[in-house]
């Protein structure tokens, strides 16, 4: 299952001369427990066509082994009239592989929701600091009978337009 969600990734990901914008990140895992607490890193694309709500697709992946690609719908607001700064949220659905660290959340479907606070540094390159929880919504609670620990992320992202 995890190979083919990558495939699939990696199949839209081919795609990046449709996508408007490539996102590199890096930054803390799992940022409230500190015996689970490690490096993540992250790539994504963002599509721009649209005022409204708009599509994504990541991956990310963190130095005890854990991997998640995820697609989702995020949304821009400028609150300046100038659209220098912005707000994003984003929600995300994907498939999380816990490696050869410990399965911290207990089950393959998990859901991302995160928001950014960005600048526009220049037309094509934009920073931002990010907060992100994913959880699997009690699912493996309902059919595992484990407990929904989620875990919480902040992260520093750079993106560039293509």
């Amino acid at each position: 299952m995890q190979r083919l969600l990558f495939l699939i990734f990696l199949v839209l990901a081919g795609h990046t001369l449709e996508a408007h914008r490539v996102f590199f990140g890096t930054g803390i895992y799992d940022r409230n427990r500190s015996d689970t607490r490690c490096l993540e890193t992250r790539l994504e694309f963002r599509w721009d066509h649209t005022d409204t709500l708009k599509p994504l697709v990541g991956f990310s992946s963190n130095s005890r082994g854990s991997t998640y690609s995820y697609c989702g719908l995020y949304y821009d607001w400028f609150f300046t009239k100038n659209k220098k700064y912005f707000l994003t949220p984003s929600f995300s659905i994907g498939y999380y592989a816990p490696g050869s660290g410990k399965d911290l959340l207990g089950h393959p479907m998990e859901f991302r929701s995160q928001i950014e606070l960005g600048v526009v540094l220049t037309p094509l390159v934009q920073g931002s600091l990010g907060l992100a929880h994913i959880s699997n919504c009690h699912m493996a609670e309902l059919q595992y009978g484990k407990k929904n620990q989620g875990t919480e992320h902040i992260f520093l992202t750079f993106s560039f337009r293509l």
